[in-house]
C-alpha cells in the first residue's frame, strides 16, 4: 500500500516534511514570479513604446504613460486597466493588439501568484 511522503506511518501529517514542501513551493513560486513580473514590464514597455508611435492619441488619453520605470501610479493605473478591459482589441494594429494580448496574460498571471505567495507563510504550521 502506497503510502503519502507527507505523512507518518501512523498516517498523522509530518509537519516538519509538510513545513519543507511549503518552502519549497514558496521558493518556486517566487522565482515564477519573479520571471513573470520581469517579462510583464519588458512586455509593458514594448506596448507603451509602439502605442506611443502608432496610436499616439490613446497613448496622450492614457496620460503620456513612459516606457520607463518610473510612472506615475495614476498613469500606471490607467494603462494597467487599458490592458486588462482589453481595449486595445480596438486597434488596427494586429501586431499591437498581440502584444497587448501577451502582456495582459502576464499581467494575470502576476496578479494571481502574488496573493499565492502571501498565502503560503500564514500557513505558518505552528
Amino acid at each position: 500500500m502506497a503510502t503519502c511522503p507527507l505523512t507518518t506511518q501512523s498516517g498523522h501529517i509530518d509537519l516538519k516534511t509538510l513545513k519543507a514542501f511549503l518552502g519549497l513551493i514558496f521558493i518556486i513560486l517566487l522565482v515564477a514570479l519573479g520571471v513573470v513580473a520581469l517579462v510583464y514590464l519588458y512586455k509593458l514597455r514594448l506596448f507603451i513604446n509602439v502605442l506611443k508611435t502608432d496610436e499616439d492619441r490613446i497613448w496622450e488619453s492614457l496620460g503620456k504613460p513612459s516606457s520607463s520605470l518610473q510612472m506615475m501610479p495614476n498613469v500606471s493605473l490607467a494603462i494597467v486597466s487599458y490592458i486588462l478591459k482589453e481595449k486595445y482589441r480596438n486597434l488596427q494594429n494586429p501586431n499591437l493588439v498581440k502584444l497587448g494580448s501577451s502582456t495582459r496574460r502576464y499581467l494575470i498571471t502576476a496578479l494571481v501568484l502574488f496573493p499565492l505567495i502571501a498565502i503560503i507563510p500564514m500557513l505558518g504550521l505552528e
